[in-house]
């Protein structure tokens, strides 16, 4: 989106993998689809950056981002194209895996800096 001269991209804050059926089977994990929140190699490389909408929201490494408002994450649908359909300071529903359960959860979401 574009104003005052400038593209605003809506941000979420985290750093993650799609998840596919293949690396659910590697990592065991509950589900075949989704975003699993990970950090990247560096020390710097956050998993949830500090701040973020995310952080604000209780997001946490290891979990996995299931829906964005009752729309499945999967190869087709990425979590970053997803996030870029919304504007800065909308509100969405993220149903997510955290700790052993299913949550959903509201994040608003902030502009990219």
């Amino acid at each position: 989106m574009k104003t005052k001269g400038k593209i605003v991209q809506p941000y979420l804050g985290v750093r993650y993998m799609p998840v596919t059926e293949e690396i659910q089977k590697a990592n065991n994990l509950p589900y075949g689809y989704g975003a699993l929140v990970l950090r990247g190699e560096r020390v710097t490389d956050f998993a949830v950056v500090p701040g973020s909408p995310a952080d604000k929201a209780g997001i946490v490494e290891n979990d996995i981002i299931l829906e964005i408002n009752g729309a499945k994450i999967d190869e087709k649908h990425q979590l970053s194209d997803q996030i870029a359909k919304f504007n800065v300071g909308d509100t969405i529903s993220l149903k997510i895996w955290h700790k052993g359960e299913e949550k959903t959860i509201q994040v608003k979401l902030e502009e990219r800096k």
